[in-house]
């Protein structure tokens, strides 16, 4: 008997797994198709970007 509630414990453990992914997906789509960006923000700022690539162009 215990083992049937840990097998049932379990799959509603994957169920909720798989809905909060699906609504991760949802959301990801949502927001792209709003023109936003989906995930965690930029942290490099774009002038130290644009910097390294043309201190790597010139090799170093």
């Amino acid at each position: 008997m215990a083992q049937l509630a840990v097998v049932i414990l379990s799959l509603f453990g994957q169920m909720e797994r798989t809905y909060v992914s699906e609504c991760a997906a949802h959301a990801r789509i949502v927001a792209e198709s709003k023109g936003k960006r989906a995930g965690w923000p930029c942290v490099v700022d774009p002038d130290k970007l644009c910097y390294v690539e043309h201190v790597c162009a010139d090799g170093f």
